[in-house]
């Protein structure tokens, strides 16, 4: 083989391979690597917190009194919006799920124990964006589980 003809081979073979690295900024990247500007609390928090406000929301209609489920299902509404937005700024991939078999009274109380347990980790946390909404958002979550609590 000619040398002119190994370079254009070999050139060829370069910019393949270059082309199918991509750019790194596609929302499907955060599927095939393990990135995120969230550290391993902040991540947990992510992860776990969006679970749980997921089936707040599906499940308060187990609630005795329709006040609270209706205050349940509408904070929970909005602080699954704020963590999707949060984990989208931080780049992680976050659970949903669209159906609840059967709740219980005990078992959305027990689910909103874990929220707060992860506010409250994260409140000092060293990513200052996560600390910050933690911190904002801890008491109002805390209030709801009282309330929540005083139904049992």
């Amino acid at each position: 083989m000619k040398l002119t003809s190994k370079a254009l081979v070999l050139a060829l073979t370069v910019s393949v391979f270059l082309a199918s690295c991509g750019d790194g900024n596609s929302k499907n990247t955060l599927y095939f690597n393990n990135s995120s500007k969230a550290d391993s609390e902040g991540y947990t928090f992510l992860k776990t917190v969006s679970q749980e406000v997921n089936y707040q929301q599906l499940g308060s209609s187990a609630l005795s009194n329709s006040e609270v489920a209706q205050e349940v299902k509408t904070t929970y509404a909005e602080i699954a919006t704020e963590m999707h937005a949060l984990s989208g700024a931080q780049d992680v991939l976050t659970p949903t799920f669209a159906t609840v078999d059967s709740v219980t009274v005990a078992e959305l109380i027990k689910s909103q124990e874990v929220i707060v347990g992860q506010f409250k980790m994260v409140t000092h946390n060293t990513n200052v964006e996560i600390a910050d909404y933690a911190r904002k958002t801890l008491p109002k979550v805390e209030a709801l589980l009282s309330k929540t609590k005083d139904l049992k």
